[in-house]
């Protein structure tokens, strides 16, 4: 069976057919045609190019600012390489990593529809459903569920082994990375 539509639709309509027919027919929701037709994934290079540019923002910018405000940071022990002294706090590292992760993905995002990574890559962030650029509301979701679903899949893999949960709809916690028109 070649043909990739589901064969147990959710929904039907009633057609005219040209003879004055009725017929019943499976029909697709209107959010699905728009986003298959209308809001294409862009392609996977761009939007692995993308998430590895984001993360390594975060990661790198984090890294530095929390070192940076770090209350017993040692310039000295930098210049003098001794890496033993340096006085990083671990907790200002993972917040301000934090917070860059927050305004890249949710403030930034709500207002310009991009990351920094998306944005050098040409992509836009749009909701499956119904192709439009996601809410405040939606991006701040998304964000928490990130962390959650890590956490969660860490955890039940370290317990369970190969049974390991996973999403039955991806869809509706992770937004769509499309090409900017």
């Amino acid at each position: 069976m070649s043909d990739d539509k589901d064969p147990y639709p959710s929904s039907y309509e009633l057609v005219r057919q040209p003879d004055g027919r009725v017929m019943m027919r499976a029909s697709q929701s209107p959010s699905e045609d728009k986003a298959t037709d209308e809001c294409p994934k862009a392609p996977l290079a761009q939007r692995i190019s993308a998430f590895v540019t984001d993360w390594a923002f975060h990661l790198v910018g984090g890294a530095a600012l929390g070192t940076a405000l770090s209350p017993n940071f040692s310039k000295s022990a930098v210049s003098s390489h001794d890496w033993a002294h340096l006085g990083i706090n671990p907790a200002a590292v993972v917040g301000c990593w934090l917070l860059l992760s927050f305004l890249d993905r949710v403030a930034l995002q709500s207002v310009a529809h991009t990351t920094i990574g998306k944005a050098l890559f040409g992509l836009t962030v749009r909701t499956p459903e119904d192709c439009r650029p996601p809410s405040f509301r939606r991006l701040l979701t998304a964000w928490f569920m990130s962390f959650y679903i890590v956490a969660v899949i860490t955890v039940s893999t370290l317990l369970s082994g190969d049974d390991a949960p996973g999403l039955r709809n991806p869809d509706r916690h992770f937004l769509r990375a499309t090409r900017r028109r």
